[in-house]
């Protein structure tokens, strides 16, 4: 009889790593285009999405650690 052992989703196929990257560059987007461009906007808007999702951020970085 044969045994299979379930397939783990480590690394990068995890979609909660997948999640935390994409957050973390945007974070990182937003935090440099609030620091070097003109504040117009859509700057402005990037602010507001930058705080909320920097608010929620920790969850699933905990998470995902």
């Amino acid at each position: 009889m044969t045994t299979t052992t379930p397939a783990l989703s480590t690394g990068w196929s995890s979609w909660w790593t997948r999640l935390c990257f994409i957050a973390l560059l945007f974070e990182g987007a937003t935090g440099l285009m609030v620091t070097f461009a003109p504040f117009l906007a859509a700057v402005q808007c990037g602010v507001l999405l930058h705080t909320v999702l920097g608010l929620d951020l920790p969850v699933p970085l905990t998470w995902y650690v």
